[in-house]
């Protein structure tokens, strides 16, 4: 009794692994039909290097600390002042803030 409820239990776990390997097989031909209908519906190519320029830097300011402090006593001082005003005004006597890098780097083919 109990050597038949062995092989019975291990019948099962055998049916069991297969069935989960079945599923996974499943699962993974399924996924990757997905992703080739996704790349056969694929759009224009896209020039990222373009589209990385149009955007504006992202790099922060570089200001002296003397300057940052002026900025902050004058924003104290004026209380009517706000700080995107004080910012602007600061990108208006700055040229680096359209700064953008020259050549993107590419990876070696």
């Amino acid at each position: 009794m109990e050597r038949e409820a062995r092989q019975e239990h291990k019948a099962n776990q055998k049916q069991w692994a297969l069935q989960s390997a079945k599923l996974e097989v499943t699962r993974f031909e399924n996924e990757v039909e997905l992703l080739l209908s996704l790349h056969k519906e694929a759009v224009e190519p896209v020039d990222w290097d373009v589209q990385f320029r149009a955007l504006s830097s992202a790099l922060p300011f570089r200001i002296s600390f003397d300057a940052l402090k002026a900025e902050r006593r004058q924003l104290f001082e004026n209380p009517s002042l706000d700080w995107e005003s004080v910012v602007s005004a600061r990108r208006s006597r700055t040229c680096e803030a359209s700064v953008q890098p020259s050549k993107l780097p590419t990876s070696p083919n």
